[in-house]
């Protein structure tokens, strides 16, 4: 059985853009367009693995990071953060402890965009395995 990711992102092309990525290397996806979509089909689909988006309408990347970590039944699904958040900010986020200083815990993976898809496909590989 594939493994499934979901991609919260409000940009449509970067879900599309991932979505084929995946698809190519043999793992399913659905995706979400903000923190409070992402959390419901979080909690319905139960994917293996979330690439989050962090700037986001309504509720951010960083808010629902913090709460699927505060789920005890959410809590062990790996994130990949993918954002260029640190282009807007100017904020190193890759520093180590940048985000655990901000949300209070670190993501499995942080990625900037634009990313290579080599980098992304090996980030999923290593969180989830092969699809």
């Amino acid at each position: 059985m594939s493994k499934s990711v979901l991609i919260v992102d409000d940009e449509m092309s970067n879900v599309k853009y991932l979505s084929a990525l995946l698809h190519e290397h043999g793992y399913t996806s659905c995706f979400a367009c903000d923190g409070n979509e992402g959390f419901d089909r979080i909690k319905e689909k139960k994917p293996d693995l979330i690439i989050l988006d962090i700037l986001m309408p309504r509720l951010s990347g960083f808010g629902l990071f913090k709460i699927l970590k505060e789920d005890d039944d959410l809590k062990k699904i790996p994130v990949i953060m993918l954002t260029a958040v640190s282009h807007v900010t100017g904020v190193d986020m890759k520093r180590k402890g940048k985000l655990k200083s901000i949300i209070g815990t670190e993501p499995d993976i942080y990625i900037e965009k634009p990313v290579e898809p080599e980098e992304l496909i090996g980030a999923v590989k290593q969180l989830i395995g092969e699809p």
